[in-house]
């Protein structure tokens, strides 16, 4: 897990990427290819 990024979740059908960092807050973005999710999903650190 990164040292910001608490969470991020996916949702295919929708296409929008929920991420919650570990301040607490929550960012939602809207249109993300399921390519973007991957590599965010598949980082070695998620706050790069």
């Amino acid at each position: 897990m990164s040292s910001v990024i608490d969470r991020a979740l996916y949702d295919a059908a929708s296409r929008t990427l929920a991420v919650t960092f570990t301040t607490g807050r929550k960012y939602v973005y809207e249109d993300v290819p399921p390519e973007v999710a991957l590599e965010l999903q598949t980082a070695p650190s998620r706050g790069q």
